[in-house]
């Protein structure tokens, strides 16, 4: 239900096409859609009697919070893997501060502050899979 303009910050966003939440990245002159998802049972593995969250990878980055105990949470995913180019003019701006639904809002904020600490990290993958993925339309076309 929003996004996040990484690179030049311009605010929170949401599309009003298809209520998700997901963040958008510059790249050149374009903007990217990476969409979140909930945590799924793929993004944990067995760790004997307990499940623990699988690391992160270059497609996937989990987004992990610590909770008020100090143990770590898999709030959802960002999947760079499925960024897409999305025009600017399918986006409007959204004010969390008026997000009625505090379970919600806590959620988002939650996520908001690991997308801004980890604002290299998530640039840096999706500009490897940008030029991963230029290269392979590139052998394509020859």
């Amino acid at each position: 239900m929003y996004y996040i303009v990484l690179g030049e910050f311009a605010g929170l966003f949401y599309s009003p096409v298809n209520w998700e939440s997901f963040i958008v990245l510059c790249l050149g002159n374009y903007h990217y859609y990476i969409p979140m998802s909930s945590p799924k049972e793929s993004d944990y593995q067995i760790a004997g009697e307990k499940k623990a969250i699988k690391k992160s990878i270059v497609p996937i980055i989990r987004i992990v919070v610590k909770n008020s105990k100090g143990q770590k949470e898999l709030k959802g995913a960002l999947r760079i893997s499925h960024m897409i180019p999305v025009p600017p003019s399918e986006l409007q701006l959204y004010e969390i501060e008026n997000e009625p639904d505090k379970t919600y809002k806590d959620l988002v904020q939650n996520e908001i502050i690991f997308i801004r600490k980890n604002q290299d990290k998530i640039l840096s993958n999706a500009k490897l899979l940008y030029k991963q993925k230029q290269k392979m339309t590139y052998r394509q076309d020859m």
